[in-house]
């Protein structure tokens, strides 16, 4: 496995404004571009030493037609 250097990114949180109390994560376009993220990703957070950590879910994968 190759480890890569980690690099930081800023951005900010919007209220989603439709009363959930949710945020959205504006995510900067050159690293969407960069890693290959589109609409519908999904990614887990996590709050560590006071920063939102964004890491990319797995995609999921389709069910078994035959069950």
């Amino acid at each position: 496995m190759q480890v890569t250097e980690k690099r930081k990114w800023q951005t900010t949180c919007v209220d989603a404004a439709d009363g959930s109390g949710d945020a959205l994560v504006e995510i900067p376009p050159e690293l969407l571009k960069e890693q290959g993220w589109g609409a519908g990703r999904e990614f887990d957070l996590q709050l560590i030493e006071g920063a939102i950590i964004l890491s990319p879910k797995a995609p999921r994968v389709a069910a078994d037609a035959e069950g």
